[in-house]
């Protein structure tokens, strides 16, 4: 009698929290969605960065080139010269456009290093955007 008491008692309790099984799947099925996720995060980041070096760089030509329609003769004898004087501003001497001064501002350190590939200098020196990024990075 005290036997089928005992396993009404086991029959009759409820069951309280996960099995094992249920316990590992879960934790599966976590560690295979974690490792598809993190390599498309490392690739996102990646395409970001190059995407904002390539806003940068336009952001640059545009503003040289802003500048000489402005009337302002560039500083610099190279590539880099003329990307640091674009980025430290330059006012302009004559014309309508007289102390105004045309400015990319905002780049510096590794967002510098980084508009280099996708800045060159055409037959006449002036800068011009490579959306491949293809220049020299010195």
């Amino acid at each position: 009698f005290t036997t089928e008491i005992m396993k009404m008692r086991f029959s009759q309790r409820p069951h309280a929290g996960f099995s094992l099984i249920e316990l590992l799947t879960v934790v599966t099925v976590i560690g295979v969605m974690a490792a598809i996720a993190i390599p498309n995060i490392g690739n996102i980041n990646s395409a970001s960065s190059a995407a904002k070096n390539q806003r940068n760089a336009q952001s640059v030509v545009n503003t040289f080139h802003s500048g000489l329609a402005m009337g302002i003769q560039w500083t610099g004898a190279d590539r880099n010269a003329k990307v640091d004087a674009v980025i430290a501003g330059q006012a302009a001497s004559g014309g309508v456009f007289v102390g105004q001064k045309a400015k990319a501002s905002g780049i510096a350190g590794d967002s510098l290093t980084g508009i280099y590939p996708y800045i060159g200098t055409d037959s006449n020196g002036n800068l011009l955007y490579d959306k491949n990024g293809g220049q020299a990075t010195n």
